[in-house]
């Protein structure tokens, strides 16, 4: 199996959670938009495996089918998950920041501020990416696939994806964006993203200490996150816990579980 075969059977096998009607009228959408922005995604790796793509889906679905919400519609949130990285910009984390400030407080700053900008110009250029590809997808079709609520909605969200790592919260107003934060940052405890970041920092992958600390410091972001929101919790909340940074029942699901399942992995 070559790998655009292997990542749209992984693309297919995310809608496993819908119901077949719901699936069936998505498939064929979002395996032509697959195809379509692949090269795109081959292009961002430099930002996250494409397989990073369609577990977020996998998570956005689960997350939306959960919510019953009018504001996660199936449509706009498989869309959302597939074009959100779009953009080709080199991600550098604050871990980078903070082991190069041990050797040169100037450097780290430049560092930083490389930092933050990268993340403003990866969602700058992501939403005027994944605005062309549902308007080409639509020409390509000869219908109006996604409509402008649409386009408008989707590419909103990932204007402002990231924010949370420039210190800006995600509004509760923009619901999808809250539900899509979730399903974005839950990568960090899959196995997948759990590898990625020790591949990534040059790890070796099958040692199962490093696995459970880098699971554990994934976790520890989710609560970072959280404190964005503790002197504003009184308009942005109800949260799922006391601690971390969710919002949707079933983001929080999908977090207990991937949580617990790393740990029986490699305990």
């Amino acid at each position: 199996m070559n790998e655009f075969a292997k990542h749209k059977a992984m693309v297919e096998r995310t809608l496993s959670v819908l119901k077949e009607k719901q699936a069936g009228e998505l498939t064929h959408t979002l395996l032509t938009l697959f195809k379509m922005i692949y090269a795109d995604l081959q292009s961002a790796v430099i930002g996250n495996p494409i397989e990073h793509h369609p577990v977020v889906l996998g998570h956005m679905m689960e997350i939306a089918k959960e919510e019953k919400s009018p504001y996660i519609p199936f449509r706009r949130a498989a869309a959302l998950a597939l074009l959100h990285d779009v953009s080709p910009v080199e991600k550098i984390t604050t871990q980078m920041v903070a082991d190069f400030r041990k050797k040169s407080p100037e450097k780290a700053d430049a560092l930083e501020l490389k930092r933050q900008q990268n993340r403003i110009l990866h969602m700058r250029e992501g939403c005027a990416i994944a605005h062309r590809r549902m308007l080409q997808l639509n020409e390509s079709t000869g219908r109006v696939v996604f409509d402008a609520g649409d386009i408008d909605a989707v590419c909103e969200v990932i204007r402002i994806h990231d924010n949370p790592s420039l210190d800006i919260p995600i509004p509760r107003t923009n619901w999808l964006a809250v539900a899509f934060r979730e399903a974005d940052r839950l990568w960090m405890i899959t196995e997948e993203g759990i590898l990625a970041d020790l591949r990534r920092k040059g790890k070796d992958l099958n040692d199962p200490a490093l696995y459970l600390a880098q699971l554990n410091s994934n976790v520890e972001r989710f609560k970072d996150e959280r404190s964005l929101y503790r002197p504003i919790e009184s308009t942005e909340g109800p949260f799922c816990d006391d601690e971390t940074f969710f919002r949707t029942k079933g983001g929080y699901k999908i977090f207990l579980r991937l949580l617990k399942e790393g740990g029986e992995r490699y305990s």
